[in-house]
């Protein structure tokens, strides 16, 4: 009996180790995920002024491109 004891009690700590495991996983998995979005919004922001720059540019308006890089 004392062995079967002490074999659940094992199995629960690995249990627990697992879910700890799983849970860290997940927590970077969300950070991670987080971070893509956070990029592409700023790569979309990056994208926009760049259209406004090339557009002042080609214009020929220095003072509107000099406004755009600001």
């Amino acid at each position: 009996m004392p062995d079967d004891k002490l074999k659940r009690r094992e199995q629960a700590k690995i249990r627990n180790a697992m879910k700890q495991r799983e849970s860290k996983r997940l927590r970077m998995a969300q950070s991670i995920q987080r971070e893509l979005e956070e990029l592409a919004v700023k790569q979309a922001d990056l994208e926009q002024e760049g259209v406004v720059v090339e557009k002042a540019m080609r214009s020929g308006n220095g003072k509107l491109c000099q406004l755009a890089i600001q």
